[in-house]
């Protein structure tokens, strides 16, 4: 598998745990930071997943270049 279509099925499948792990609700999200209304907010699990998903996303793109060069 070359290193763009590894990058990318990372950066796809992160996304969706990303998302699922923000959009999600349990009692481990631990407390609410920022609350927008009653059942919607910014929760401390959340301020954790981001930038994670961030970092990860930074590591694709690296990934994604790489590639580029060994193509040349």
């Amino acid at each position: 598998m070359s290193d763009r279509t590894q990058a990318l099925v990372v950066a796809v499948l992160t996304t969706l745990l990303a998302v699922t792990g923000v959009a999600g609700s349990s009692a481990l999200s631990g407390p609410v930071l920022w609350e927008f209304s009653e059942t919607h907010g910014v929760h401390l699990e959340d301020a954790v997943i981001v930038p994670a998903w961030l970092i990860c996303l930074l590591c694709c793109w690296s990934q994604w270049r790489r590639g580029d060069r060994r193509d040349r």
